[in-house]
């Protein structure tokens, strides 16, 4: 198992077998997302602003109300999408299906803004690979006017089916009266859940959300006052950052016109020591897990904790500020070391937002490199300021226009906040930054003798230097070295990694446990015949899996695989592989070889008249050896009688192949009559005769002239002496017959026949 210490912010190490993971950001290709409860319910406006740095299309829908529309976007500017009303999520704790999701086909940043009415907040949206498993809520207390409560709220989407989320409360909800304990959802793709607190007093911040499959989470509140002793009230929206993500090091800047700015601290572990040092002061906070504080600040600050936390900058209600303008925002800072070369972001008029700042950190040594759409800050007006309880920082404000901005640095990057005032109203959201998953659970690792291992850290070359010590005398100078152990045990490894930026030096251990792979015992090449039962075995230590290959996308988890009825497609190489917990077994093959059987062919069934002579000779073809029926074992077959007839033959493989051959005595029925009699007593043609050959069946009757019946039979060899039922002679003259009669015709067919004459009587 893979065990890290680490002994700074900002890294993050991951052993994998040729894995490597790289810092995401707020660009990505797919995004999700939602609106939470606003103070105007069902009137106000949502909108999504997505831009790129290059020309790109995409599409935003929101799967649940069957509605989607197509995005363009064109390089350095802004498209916005108004969403439908439907789209606002209200009540708490209830399943609906309102998650929207945005997917483009180049990397885009997206930000959405939520307003009515002298109400406005703005947030950035994370793409899906900056997304994570474990939050915490960051909210604010909620205001009750007229009777009415605006409360703390949040909002769960599940990016993935059956997405298991575990909410702990930090303060009764809507529908919980107790905040403490787990309770769990299970939410589909695009199915979201927003909590809202009990009561206006309540607060959501410190509310812990766990689940299984990434998640998005946004917060805020319907409406409220920041801090609550100031009038004058704005919605809160900010998407929530993954604990995995959070740093320990800050740089806080004022926001413009203000007197002082909220903020609020918050910890994911207990024991966390913060530390706040302005010019001219130094606070010291000790926080647990789920734990926060809200401070006020009028001056820039440097913040240092001894764990990951979450920070929060508020922008207060105008009631408290001689700016005639602004009201509430709420907006997550972040860490120093979370900074991008580069990005664009959207300056909102919406619901006539009329001043519009941004306020820009980077190191000091790199202030001459920022520039602002393509210019120099001081062509805004501003300049940067030295942070003066650690001037290795330094941060800037100036003033825009309302639109799309560039923002970039050619060495180590910047981070920036966008806000704006208008009329009883403001916004701010984090202008674009690197999400490092600083604080991500470390998977563990088992290695194997004789596989590459690839290391890889989080962080950009170009910016890091490494030292790799591989604990088995092994170094590495490579961001992402690739190593071969050959012994088995436990090995510690250390980096030593340079921030090049930053001149910091830091250490990172770890241990890699590598095992041994095993050997497989696996059945004997095969040769089959087809229709054999194919049987192929290998043997399975207890916690091996067992994977087989084979031909025609054969597949089988089986240690022992049986495969009735074999047949020649089958033939081929089939390949087994053991995965135990620590590492894969050696892989085995076995052949097998299914061959077709002999076709013997004895021909098609027929018929022939053995009394007339007939005989026929049958043979399957050439083969080594043959079995007939009646035990002989020629080649050929002479057929005297008929009937069913069989042979087996054996091909040099020994395979095994049969045909039957069926054959009928079928002779063409012939029938005579005669046309003059005599029963005159003379002994000579004294009777009526008829004569049949191989006739099956007859019917004959005779009539005299009048129509009336003297005569029937079903003799096959019958005759007609001349007298009438009543036994007297027949009268002399012509008789008439007819016969009906069945038997075979010449070409084998069954036939009946009917024939009519007349014969001549005379004595």
């Amino acid at each position: 198992m893979l065990m890290i210490s680490r002994s700074f912010a900002g890294l993050f190490l991951l052993w994998s077998f040729s894995f490597t993971l790289y810092g995401q950001t707020n660009e990505g290709t797919e995004f999700w997302f939602g609106f939470m409860e606003h103070r105007d319910t069902g009137e106000n406006n949502m909108v999504a602003m997505i831009t790129s740095t290059e020309n790109t299309t995409g599409v935003i829908s929101m799967p649940g109300a069957n509605w989607e529309l197509p995005i363009q976007v064109q390089a350095n500017t802004v498209s916005i999408v108004r969403l439908l009303p439907s789209a606002e999520h209200v009540g708490s704790e209830f399943k609906n299906a309102k998650g929207i999701q945005i997917v483009m086909d180049a990397p885009s940043s997206v930000y959405i803004h939520q307003y009515f009415g002298m109400r406005s907040e703005a947030s950035v949206v994370l793409p899906i690979e900056s997304l994570g498993l474990e939050y915490f809520i960051m909210s604010y207390t909620g205001i009750q006017i007229g009777g009415t409560d605006y409360p703390s709220e949040f909002l769960i989407i599940a990016t993935e089916d059956d997405t298991e989320v575990e909410i702990e409360l930090s303060s009764p909800s809507k529908g919980r009266s107790l905040s403490s304990g787990l309770y769990k959802i299970t939410l589909q793709r695009g199915q979201s859940y927003q909590v809202q607190a009990a009561t206006w007093q309540g607060d959501l911040s410190g509310t812990y959300v766990k689940s299984n499959k990434k998640i998005a989470l946004l917060s805020g509140n319907a409406w409220t006052q920041v801090p609550t002793a100031c009038e004058f009230r704005d919605n809160l929206l900010e998407q929530m950052y993954p604990v995995s993500t959070w740093g320990k090091s800050f740089v806080t800047v004022p926001f413009r016109e203000n007197p002082f700015d909220i903020f609020k601290v918050l910890a994911a572990e207990d024991n966390t020591s913060i530390i706040i040092s302005t010019e001219n002061d130094t606070t010291v906070y000790e926080l647990n897990r789920g734990e926060h504080v809200e401070y006020r600040e009028d001056d820039a600050s440097f913040i240092e904790a001894s764990k990951p936390v979450m920070l929060a900058q508020f922008i207060i209600g105008t009631e408290c500020t001689s700016h005639p303008i602004g009201d509430p925002s709420m907006v997550l800072i972040n860490s120093i070391e979370q900074t991008r070369q580069k990005l664009t972001f959207f300056s909102s008029s919406f619901q006539a937002i009329d001043e519009h700042y941004l306020n820009i950190t980077t190191t000091t040594a790199d202030t001459a490199f920022v520039l602002l759409d393509g210019r120099p800050i001081s062509d805004f007006g501003g300049e940067f300021s030295v942070l003066r309880p650690n001037p290795e920082y330094a941060y800037a404000s100036v003033e825009l226009r309302s639109g799309s901005h560039t923002l970039e640095s050619s060495r180590c990057g910047v981070s920036a906040i966008a806000y704006g005032y208008g009329d009883v109203e403001s916004y701010a959201y984090n202008g674009g930054s690197s999400f490092f998953k600083f604080n991500a659970e470390l998977p563990p690792l088992d290695a194997c003798v004789g596989d590459p291992v690839s290391v890889s850290l989080d962080l950009n070359p170009e910016r890091f230097s490494f030292e790799w010590d591989l604990g088995d005398g092994s170094v590495s100078a490579g961001a992402n070295p690739e190593h071969t152990y050959q012994n088995t045990g436990t090995f510690d490894i250390t980096v030593q990694v340079r921030d090049e930026c930053l001149a910091t030096e830091n250490s990172i251990q770890g241990t890699v446990e590598v095992s041994s792979k095993e050997e497989l015992t696996i059945s004997e090449s095969q040769l089959l015949c087809q229709g054999d039962t194919l049987k192929i075995e290998v043997a399975q230590t207890p916690g091996t899996t067992i994977t087989w290959d084979g031909p025609n996308g054969f597949s089988s988890q089986s240690a022992a695989v049986t495969r009735p009825n074999a047949q020649p497609q089958m033939t081929g190489t089939y390949s087994v592989i053991g995965q135990t917990e620590n590492c894969p077994t050696f892989p085995a093959q076995t052949e097998v070889t299914v061959f077709a059987n002999p076709q013997p062919n004895l021909g098609v069934d027929t018929f022939f008249c053995p009394p007339k002579g007939e005989r026929v000779e049958i043979s399957p073809g050439s083969f080594p050896t043959y079995l007939w029926e009646d035990g002989s074992s020629q080649e050929t077959r002479l057929i005297e009688v008929g009937g069913e007839y069989y042979v087996a033959v054996t091909d040099l493989n020994g395979c095994v192949g049969v045909d039957t051959f069926s054959i009928d005595e079928r002779c063409p029925a012939k029938l005579t009559m005669p046309n003059v009699f005599s029963p005159n007593g003379d002994q000579f043609n004294d009777e009526f005769t008829y004569s049949t050959e191989f006739v099956d069946k007859i019917q004959l009757y005779i009539f005299d002239r009048w129509g009336k019946q003297v005569f029937s039979t079903e003799d096959l060899q019958g005759s007609w002496d001349g007298t009438i039922p009543n036994g007297n002679p027949a009268k002399e003259g012509v008789y008439f017959w007819q016969l009906e009669w069945e038997g075979f015709d010449d070409a084998g067919q069954r036939r009946i026949e009917r024939q009519t004459g007349n014969v001549l009587l005379v004595r």
